[in-house]
């Protein structure tokens, strides 16, 4: 008796050996691949890392899609598995969206273990009906675009030369990772009330041309974000004399490089507020120009480009195109 009884314990203490190691080698944990809004995109990734939630290359257990989204003071997920099951979530913030999204890549939802507890899983959340969602028939690839943010700004600079400029630029970065890399467009005016530029009767225009690199830092659940940043590009300066002449125009084009520092605040949605504090440098600038061969008759110089230009810009930026 003693010994039948000895061999049943072990018996059953190998099945439920074998089951937890079933258990175990079923949970998966597939890769997550996340687009959508730049200031939520981040965040999530961050946070699906430090979960050890795979969010870039390959994985033997497939992969699923999730898209993030501002929605008025949540965050809408949008959630596509491997098998083409599509599912929505409304949550309060990033940490809610990792979590929706890893629940997903560690295939929570099919292990019968945990059924009766991701059923009722933040009830309140799901309050809305899910938004009609198309997919083609048989494909499972997981969504590539990434989140585009395009901004407006009006700016303030203060020239070396002790010239005041208004003006206003445009930019579109995409976020790649953690960095938003995009393009911006700058056009100023040099308001001539005092500097280099009033001295010499010039009147000045410049049109900058940068590609731009951003480090979006999130604050405050993505409410808010600073952003240091760098641009390179070419800055074109146009003079002329304020009075009427022969040969009273000239043009000058070098190397720009531009250092600011931006904050951003929600509005709402995808609308943000933003302020931007910026350095421009131009090393090899002139701070005259014009044709001149030392010739008495020859017209003077007008006022060159700056060589350092001091900004300060404030618009708005809508992200998550």
């Amino acid at each position: 008796m003693a010994r039948g009884a000895i061999i049943a314990v072990a018996i059953a203490a190998s099945s439920l050996g074998g089951v937890r190691a079933a258990a175990a080698g079923s949970r998966c944990t597939a890769v997550a691949h996340v687009s959508g809004a730049p200031v939520l995109v981040g965040p999530v990734l961050a946070l699906l890392r430090e979960r050890g939630v795979p969010v870039e290359g390959a994985s033997s257990c497939g992969a699923i899609s999730a898209v993030v989204a501002s929605e008025e003071e949540h965050v809408r997920v949008t959630i596509i598995d491997g098998d083409g099951r599509i599912v929505e979530r409304l949550v309060d913030d990033v940490e809610g969206a990792a979590t929706a999204v890893e629940s997903w890549a560690r295939g929570d939802l099919t292990d019968p273990l945990l059924a009766a507890r991701e059923a009722p899983a933040r009830p309140a959340m799901d309050h809305e009906a899910p938004n009609t969602i198309e997919v083609e028939d048989g494909s499972s690839a997981p969504l590539t675009g990434h989140g585009l943010e395009v901004g407006a700004l009006v700016e303030m600079a203060l020239s070396d030369d002790g010239a005041l400029w208004s003006g206003v630029h445009a930019q579109v970065c995409v976020q790649l990772g953690p960095i938003c890399a995009g393009t911006l467009l700058r056009y100023a005016v040099d308001t001539e009330n005092g500097g280099l530029a009033e001295d010499m009767l010039s009147h000045r225009q410049a049109i900058d041309v940068l590609a731009t690199a951003e480090l979006p830092i999130r604050l405050d659940r993505g409410r808010f974000a600073v952003a240091p940043g760098l641009a390179l590009g070419l800055g074109a300066l146009r003079a002329q004399r304020t009075e009427t002449c022969d040969e009273c125009t000239d043009e000058a084009v070098g190397l720009l490089m531009r250092g600011q520092i931006a904050g951003s605040a929600r509005l709402g949605r995808a609308w943000y507020a933003r302020l931007d504090l910026a350095f421009g440098w131009a090393p090899f600038a002139e701070d005259k120009i014009g044709e001149t061969d030392m010739d008495p008759n020859d017209e003077p110089f007008l006022a060159g480009q700056p060589t350092r230009v001091y900004a300060a810009g404030l618009g708005l930026v809508y992200g998550g195109l």
